[in-house]
């Protein structure tokens, strides 16, 4: 993997989580923030049809697939990292790389990973690369912090036999 150069000092839009809105998409690049202990602009896109046709790819009118405001705060003030899940979201993480950020893409972009700073995608994919990092699963928010809080706000499962399998299933 490239060795990184020195981290940016971050504000608070300097780092944007990028997803389509899908529950799972968003609940890995907000993961990612959340580990990086990074304050982040949170961007849903819904995008233009020619960029859900053609994304990650750059088709007619990239360069405004995802409205007026995504398309000023890209080019008035870029974030220093942008984190994408998904494929519209790949298409803006590279807009954003463009712009000069550094750009991470989970899941796999089905186009090549050079596109990106970062590329985490599940192992099951197989996608290689010196930027890729493979994963078992998918990045969540779940930690000791997360299974206390859970404890806390549901106590009576303390009574369930033990020991316990927890399967989360996605959604809203």
């Amino acid at each position: 993997m490239p060795t990184p150069s020195a981290a940016p000092s971050l504000d608070r839009d300097s780092c944007w989580a990028v997803h389509d809105g899908a529950a799972g998409n968003r609940r890995q690049a907000l993961a990612l923030v959340q580990a990086l202990a990074l304050p982040a602009r949170e961007w849903s896109l819904q995008g233009s049809l020619p960029a859900r046709w053609f994304a990650p790819r750059q088709g007619p009118g990239h360069g405004s697939a995802f409205g007026d405001e995504f398309t000023r705060a890209l080019h008035d003030h870029p974030p220093s990292l942008a984190i994408g899940c998904g494929r519209l979201a790949a298409l803006a993480t590279r807009q954003a790389r463009d712009a000069g950020a550094r750009a991470i893409q989970i899941l796999d972009p089905r186009i090549a990973t050079t596109h990106w700073d970062l590329v985490i995608a599940p192992e099951h994919d197989g996608l290689r690369g010196d930027n890729v990092i493979q994963l078992l699963g998918s990045l969540n928010p779940v930690d000791s912090s997360w299974l206390a809080q859970a404890r806390a706000t549901a106590p009576e499962l303390a009574d369930l036999p033990q020991p316990r399998t927890a399967v989360l299933i996605g959604g809203p």
